[in-house]
């Protein structure tokens, strides 16, 4: 009869050791979960991050574009003044000639 109880305490430590080990499995399978969803949202992060570097950079090429038209207008402006000035300058000299002669 000894060798029953022995035999029972043996199946309960048995049962015990189970109950554990499937609270450590269930315990694993929520972490697991947890650490899926968390891995999920820093994917999400990670996506929401490269979207707004993508949407920078298209916005940096379309200021850079805007600068380089505007460097476009201000050169073509220069020159248009520059032809004007030394058309002017042309004027300025020849009615300084006149001017000269006339004295």
């Amino acid at each position: 009869s000894q060798m029953a109880a022995q035999l029972e305490q043996l199946e309960a430590e048995f049962q015990a050791q189970l109950k554990a080990s499937e609270e450590v499995k269930e315990a694993n399978s929520v972490e697991k979960a947890q650490a899926h969803s968390e891995l999920e949202e820093l994917k999400g992060l990670l996506k929401t991050a490269q979207d707004a570097v993508k949407g920078a950079k298209v916005a940096k090429k379309t200021e850079v574009a805007k600068a380089t038209k505007l460097q476009a207008q201000i050169q073509s402006l220069n020159s248009q003044l520059e032809g004007a000035k030394a058309a002017m300058g042309g004027e300025a000299t020849a009615l300084q000639g006149q001017l000269q002669g006339a004295v």
